[in-house]
């Protein structure tokens, strides 16, 4: 569990992380500078949780990550400045929910036009 984590400056990498089963929490962190990675990083079973984390500034990176199975939900989350993208990324199973976000001001950058693959959940 990362909760309550802040990150304020540093550079965090989870750079090719496979969170394949059980609960990983990122709940009530605040990303107000620095960059948080999860580049590369697979996701294929379990739930990785970002519930009413406060992004307000600096990055939160999903490039070329893989969604093929389980869930990584952002109920509550405020997108409201932290550049969050997920360019490259592959969603081909599982779910990353943000329909539950509470502020989707600043919304993440993704690759798609359109309609959202199957599996992602928009506000």
């Amino acid at each position: 569990q990362f909760n309550w984590a802040r990150f304020t400056g540093a550079d965090v990498t989870f750079y090719g992380a496979r969170f394949c089963g059980g609960t990983v929490r990122f709940d009530w962190v605040t990303v107000s500078a620095g960059v948080v990675s999860f580049i590369r990083a697979g996701f294929s079973g379990g739930a990785v949780t970002f519930r009413e984390a406060g992004l307000s500034a600096g990055q939160l990176r999903f490039d070329q990550a893989e969604f093929t199975g389980g869930t990584v939900g952002f109920a509550g989350a405020r997108f409201a400045g932290t550049d969050v993208r997920f360019e490259g990324a592959v969603f081909a199973g599982g779910t990353a929910d943000f329909g539950q976000a509470a502020d989707w001001s600043h919304p993440p950058a993704f690759d798609w036009t359109g309609t959202p693959p199957p599996g992602v959940i928009l506000p």
